[in-house]
């Protein structure tokens, strides 16, 4: 039998105990230790980080560049007398557009071969359409066209945009502030449209001023955000029927954890890549209650083939 030795008042003094609580005894020690902290050190791995220095530097040469390339940039300013082929040769535009007399926008980015994949109703008619980040207005124009009363939201300046604090500050400091809404302007009177486009941010939509609408589209905006849940959740407050949200997603990310790709939006205002199912979790966090996957297509810049992201087509419904 096992024996449990203690001093007492200068005597040893051994105490016979039965073999299931010395093992009860035995256990407990064990389970203390498993217990107990552990502590590690590893090696110090290097990193790599975005230098903001570096990075502001990038974005205002490339500003300049683009300044001088464009008299009006985005503001649209054109001179008196100038035909629409001229008035649309002074801007940067992102959207290419068809307007009368054949001339068509020099977009970066041509969606004319997305639109029978969205599903977007033939006949809009009595619809109400908000087109949030509509920017020259190829969307909005879109549904207006198919008999929508559309309602588009966008900035108007260019330090509104989510930039890093010190790209806005470099911009601010070298006084080269821009006006955006140049391009929607300019195809919303060549195309005779009675849009109504509203100066906002997607972080301040409220139906209490704006109302809530049948169908709402937020496409290639939410990369660009610093909240992007934040702007789903307004998304959601104004969405009455459905909403059609359209982003970059990167296919590697998606494996069983909801994964995403922070950017620091060091580089063309990119802050997160997210996993489809990061994406389509966000969605669904802001309060939706049923999101699925339209589409999921890759598109290219025009004159740049294999550089464009992957993106998905998610109708949200409340």
């Amino acid at each position: 039998m096992p024996k449990l030795s203690r001093k007492w008042r200068g005597f040893r003094v051994e105490i016979e105990i039965p073999d299931r609580a010395a093992a009860a005894l035995r256990g407990k020690k064990a389970r203390s230790n498993e217990n107990a902290s552990t502590l590690e050190f590893g090696p110090v791995p290097p990193i790599d980080l975005h230098r903001p220095q570096e990075a502001v530097e990038r974005y205002m040469d490339s500003l300049r560049t683009t300044l001088e390339w464009y008299p009006d940039v985005w503001s649209g300013s054109p001179e008196d007398g100038e035909d629409l082929a001229a008035k649309v040769g002074r801007l940067n535009w992102y959207h290419t557009l068809e307007l009368p007399g054949g001339v068509v926008t020099p977009g970066y980015y041509d969606h004319r071969p997305l639109v029978p994949y969205y599903g977007i109703p033939d006949d809009l008619r009595g619809k109400r359409v908000l087109d949030v980040g509509s920017w020259d207005g190829f969307w909005t124009f879109e549904f207006e066209r198919r008999g929508a009363d559309v309602t588009a939201v966008d900035l108007d300046v260019l330090t509104k945009v989510d930039f890093p604090p010190q790209i806005r500050s470099a911009v601010v400091e070298a006084k080269l502030e821009q006006r955006f809404g140049g391009g929607f302007e300019l195809a919303r009177q060549a195309l005779g449209s009675k849009v109504e486009r509203i100066v906002g941010n997607v972080y301040d939509l409220d139906p209490a001023e704006i109302g809530t609408f049948d169908l709402v589209h937020f496409s290639d905006v939410s990369q660009h955000l610093q909240r992007p849940l934040d702007a789903y959740r307004r998304i959601r407050a104004v969405t009455a029927g459905s909403a059609m949200i359209v982003d970059a997603f990167d296919p590697d990310l998606d494996d069983s954890k909801n994964l995403v790709e922070y950017r620091g939006g060091w580089v063309d205002v990119t802050w997160w890549i997210p996993s489809l199912n990061t994406l389509a979790q966000l969605v669904l966090d802001a309060g939706f209650s049923d999101v699925r996957v339209q589409r999921v297509y890759r598109i290219d810049p025009v004159g740049a083939p294999g550089t464009g992201r992957w993106r998905a087509i998610l109708l949200a419904r409340p």
